[in-house]
């Protein structure tokens, strides 16, 4: 499997189309669920080693939903990267402090999305290698 499946939490359904999409095309696998009880259901399945999620899905709300994932057993260290339509500095603040690891804002350039995913990859596998996590 190594360290390229990853989970795309979004309500639009389109948008997790289009993402896993271009996933495909870099060479990651991936699932795509449009809730967070879905999201929560899948981890506990398998085994993601990133996880997109759109901070403004509905129900739980994308802070709370950082803390829900973070809390499954094997998921603290996996980076979560927020994808959001919202370009409010308070949001990433909080977000970050909930536990994410980084943020793409809608609509996004694809090079800089794949740098991002690229980059929280490469250092949690950093982290794993050093003996950190």
């Amino acid at each position: 499997m190594g360290y390229k499946k990853i989970l795309v939490v979004d309500d639009d359904e389109k948008f997790v189309e289009i993402v896993l999409r271009l996933l495909k095309m870099k060479g990651y696998t991936g699932d795509g669920v449009t809730n967070v009880k879905e999201a929560i259901n899948k981890i506990q399945k398998e085994k993601y080693s990133l996880i997109l999620l759109d901070l403004m899905i509905p129900g739980v709300g994308g802070f709370d939903a950082i803390k829900m994932i973070k809390n499954v057993p094997g998921y603290e260290d996996v980076p979560i990267i927020i994808i959001t339509a919202k370009d409010d500095p308070d949001l990433e603040r909080k977000g970050i402090k909930a536990g994410a690891e980084d943020f793409i804002f809608k609509p996004f350039d694809v090079e800089n999305f794949f740098d991002k995913i690229h980059r929280n990859l490469k250092r949690k596998n950093s982290y794993r290698n050093s003996g950190i996590v």
